[in-house]
């Protein structure tokens, strides 16, 4: 009856003793669930002398379930961008792009091999005289360029002295 009640004080010996108006509701809640158990369990007191099994009961067993819903406009608006998400992904990947990174960038010593032969890394690089001789602040592109060894390197460097890329970068290194 505590239980069912969800109430200590049917318990609590400091408590007065509870109202019968109280615990006669509580008491046929817990005889119903109990007689119930009861006829469960003892259904052979049914048979009769020549029944072998119990009979057997049918039941169905009820709950209330929330389902979640959609309204018509918010499942077709839903259904619209995802098809143009769909469209547009295969027409980037249908397109298929020229590839311009010769390596990875996922480690760093590949992100340096990009800048590795650019004047930056040289050892007399400075900021502020490269502000002074061209009178704007250094900025980045990445391409093609010559690098401070002579040679021919795809990477970043100087905007200066980067020029696009061909979609073929053979020979680059």
């Amino acid at each position: 009856m505590q239980a069912i009640a969800n109430d200590t004080a049917l318990c609590d010996p400091n408590q007065l003793v509870p109202s019968v108006d109280v615990t006669i509701p509580l008491f046929e809640r817990v005889y119903k669930s109990v007689f119930a158990s009861f006829l469960k369990l003892n259904a052979d007191i049914f048979l009769k002398d020549n029944d072998v099994a119990p009979i057997p009961i049918s039941w169905t067993y009820q709950v209330l379930e929330r389902r979640i819903s959609m309204s018509p406009l918010a499942f077709y608006i839903s259904a619209v961008i995802l098809g143009i998400n769909t469209v547009t992904v295969v027409l980037v990947y249908a397109r298929a792009a020229a590839v311009y990174l010769l390596r990875r960038p996922t480690t760093i010593v590949s992100i340096l091999a990009y800048v590795a032969a650019s004047r930056v890394c040289s050892s007399d690089w400075d900021d502020s005289k490269y502000e002074e001789e061209t009178g704007e602040k250094p900025t980045f592109s990445f391409g093609r360029y010559v690098g401070t060894d002579g040679r021919l390197h795809v990477g970043i460097e100087l905007d200066s002295y980067v020029t696009q890329i061909n979609k073929t970068l053979e020979g680059c290194g």
